[in-house]
């Protein structure tokens, strides 16, 4: 192997690596892109659920009662938003249940580390 063929080598090594490292801050553009996509979604999901509630609410509240059809209907419709208040309700549950499990979890861990320090 010549200097040459040295340098050649180190010129197509460094073209790879530039390469590689474009590829790889592609990627994580990629990624950065796609979290902040979930968040965002994640986001409009929770106005999306109050204003579903909002707009059940308008439409129950707008319905005529005059006929017995018109009276089930507008029956239906409250117990979907019923529902929809229960789905909400629990959802909260289950957030204030993984909040309280990990807390207690921590207390434990701690109370563990104290007895061994003591």
């Amino acid at each position: 192997m010549t200097g040459s063929d040295l340098a050649i080598t180190f010129i197509e090594m460094e073209e790879f690596v530039s390469y590689f490292s474009l590829v790889a801050l592609i990627l994580v553009l990629i990624l950065l892109t796609w979290a902040i996509i979930l968040m965002y979604d994640q986001r409009s999901r929770k106005l999306t659920a109050r204003s579903r509630l909002a707009q059940l609410r308008k439409k129950i509240e707008d319905l005529p009662e005059s006929t017995d059809e018109e009276k089930g209907k507008k029956d239906l419709l409250h117990k979907e938003l019923n529902h929809e208040y229960f789905d909400n309700i629990l959802g909260e549950i289950e957030k204030i249940q993984v909040t309280l499990a990990r807390k207690t979890k921590e207390a434990g861990k701690s109370k563990v580390r104290r007895k061994s320090k003591g």
